[in-house]
């Protein structure tokens, strides 16, 4: 279709310059000089001031987030071209998925190129999440494609994050396809998980710390381990797999502890070994007479992975601070030599700023910690270039030594 029959958005002049150069897929309102006047998440042509087509982008009118690239290029988006990025997405995520594995993240939104949706696979069922007015106008097709391309002709969706309502969108949780059971179970590694589509978390499992989780298994032989905000027991059940002597998971959530031996039981693995505890974790851990107070010879293992602590760049300083306080609390509860896995999910912090968070903490805890490994999402989370907020996932594997000097 000519590029003429398509509204237009134009860009400053040093706006399309830095778009041209650095290819960053996020457009702000002060950078449009001529907004098009239609509605919220039309696909529209990104023009520069001379005219000339730069790309084609989702606008929104009201979003700080004016303009979404989806394409460089003179030719507006078809369902050629949607295909063809679902296609190639899948293609990647076929090259390096592990053995015995049935579950991956397949539409990774801005990195796959494809701004406000991600699609995860759960063996035969796809779980759909949109975020942008751009895609929720493409729902009807975007489903049927999504189907086509996989070979899957289950699609659960669960679009029911805060992001929509930054674009105005209402929450929608349900079955796009016919019905099927609502809890499925994938395989991971070997391990296999049971899910709850409509009540678990984001997509319904936490798909980008596999790798991590892997890693745990590998050095969980005969430790004693606490697994701090642990769901449903994602790193419990791998430390288990793994042959820990003991494990303590510890969430806020009765329901989701509840799974946890369910989960284990589901691989045959010794539930003997396994507590459970519900408990406030940042106000247990500072807590040095209660229900967490830390052991004399602390855990061998202890894994802290917490919700993301900010939403947006205004929130960042706050989240550091939180950050610094929570493993200067946590680190506690590791034995002098023992490992501490300590993560951050929170996109808008920087894995640098994290990192000196988590020394502060330490700092502050009489505690030195060792590099091991930096841990980050895997192959099927890849991160662009020229989108470094797409790296949302960092964490750390740390010795920790105890100090004694004055």
């Amino acid at each position: 279709m000519s590029s003429s029959a398509h509204a237009t958005a134009v860009l400053h002049g040093k706006r399309a310059e830095i778009l041209r150069r650095y290819g960053h897929p996020w457009i702000y309102s002060k950078g449009v000089t001529k907004k098009p006047e239609v509605e919220s998440g039309e696909l529209v042509r990104v023009a520069s001031a001379a005219g000339d087509t730069i790309g084609w982008a989702f606008f929104h009118p009201r979003n700080n987030i004016c303009l979404r690239l989806v394409h460089f290029g003179q030719e507006a988006p078809d369902e050629a071209f949607w295909r063809d990025r679902l296609a190639r997405a899948w293609r990647l995520r076929q090259r390096f998925l592990p053995p015995d594995t049935n579950a991956f993240r397949w539409i990774h939104g801005e990195n796959d190129g494809l701004p406000g949706l991600t699609v995860d696979v759960f063996d035969q069922v796809l779980v759909m999440q949109i975020t942008t007015q751009g895609f929720e106008r493409l729902r009807e097709p975007l489903s049927r494609w999504l189907c086509e391309v996989s070979g899957r002709a289950a699609l659960f969706e669960k679009s029911d994050t805060a992001a929509r309502g930054q674009e105005g969108l209402q929450p929608r949780t349900g079955w796009v396809t016919e019905a099927v059971a609502e809890a499925v179970t994938l395989r991971e590694g070997g391990i296999e998980r049971r899910i709850d589509l409509a009540s678990g978390h984001k997509t319904g499992f936490y798909l980008d710390q596999r790798d991590q989780r892997a890693w745990l298994r590998q050095v969980a032989r005969d430790a004693s381990v606490l697994d701090l905000f642990s769901y449903t027991g994602g790193f419990s059940i791998s430390a288990l797999a793994g042959d820990a002597g003991e494990v303590l998971a510890v969430d806020s959530s009765s329901s989701a502890l509840a799974e946890i031996p369910t989960q284990a039981e589901l691989n045959g693995l010794d539930t003997g070994r396994l507590t459970t505890r519900r408990a406030d974790i940042f106000a247990a851990l500072r807590d040095h007479d209660g229900p967490l107070a830390p052991r004399p010879n602390g855990f061998d293992i202890v894994v802290c992975d917490p919700p993301a602590m900010a939403k947006s760049h205004r929130a960042n300083d706050q989240a550091l601070k939180g950050y610094r306080k929570l493993n200067r609390d946590a680190c506690l509860q590791v034995a002098d030599g023992g490992l501490f896995l300590t993560f951050s999910c929170s996109g808008v912090v920087s894995e640098d700023d994290f990192r000196q968070s988590v020394f502060l903490g330490l700092r502050d805890s009489r505690r030195e910690g060792l590099v091991l490994k930096q841990f980050g999402p895997g192959f099927d989370h890849p991160t662009a270039l020229h989108f470094p907020e797409g790296r949302y996932l960092k964490g750390l594997a740390l010795q920790i030594r105890h100090l004694h000097r004055a």
